[in-house]
Formats: structure tokens, C-alpha cells, sequence
């Protein structure tokens, strides 16, 4: 089984600071919440658009794992300088992706299991 990430959501909380303040200008994300939520979407797509293209020799299954749904940007206390991981940020994406591991590998083996019995 091999895991793709999509990048989390950056802090949309344009009050924080941030050592990456142009960028956020540069993409008119500033008191914006339209290009905000378009960012999202192009960020949605071009991850299921590099799924599809994704062809890795031997990989068995490849899991998509969306780390906005995690970190979705709404939460100014899981980021530092609205790009950075934080320690409570660390803490909430490692125990979103050992859930999603544990949740496939069970979906795996219920798989495996069913097919072993004829269900």
C-alpha cells in the first residue's frame, strides 16, 4: 500500500502573521475569502487529477489522503505563521493518518476475507 498526501489547507486568518505575507498577496488571498475558496478547489483538483496519472510499478493499492480534511485552514491555532506546522498541528495530522491507515488496512483485510469465503 503506498499513501499519496495532498498538502493541507493553509491558515486563512488573514489577522496572523506570517514570514510568507506576499505570497498570500501575490495570490490575492488577503480579505478574499472568494480566491480563498478557489484556491481550495484547484488544490482538490490537480490532486485528483495527479491520482490519475499516478502509476507506481508494484504498489499494490494507492491511497489518496487529503490532509485538508484535516487541517482545512479554519483553525488559526493549528498553524504557526499561517504556514507552519505547530505542535498541535503535528499532533492532529499524525492522528488523522494512522486513522486513514488503520481504516484501510481493515477495509483491506474485510476485502481479502470476503473473497477467501465466497461472501
Amino acid at each position: 500500500m503506498v499513501v499519496v498526501c495532498m498538502l493541507y489547507h493553509l491558515d486563512e486568518n488573514d489577522e496572523a502573521f506570517s514570514w510568507w505575507e506576499r505570497g498570500f498577496q501575490a495570490l490575492g488571498l488577503i480579505g478574499n475569502p472568494e480566491n480563498k475558496r478557489r484556491m481550495k478547489v484547484v488544490q482538490h483538483a490537480l490532486f485528483e487529477h495527479a491520482l490519475k496519472q499516478l502509476q507506481i510499478p508494484n504498489a499494490g493499492k494507492v491511497v489518496p489522503l487529503e490532509l485538508s480534511r484535516a487541517l482545512d485552514g479554519t483553525n488559526s491555532l493549528m498553524y504557526e505563521q499561517r504556514v507552519e506546522y505547530g505542535v498541535l498541528k503535528c499532533y492532529v495530522l499524525n492522528c488523522y493518518m494512522i486513522c486513514h491507515a488503520q481504516l484501510q488496512s481493515i477495509r483491506i483485510g474485510t476485502a481479502k476475507l470476503l473473497r477467501k469465503t465466497n461472501f
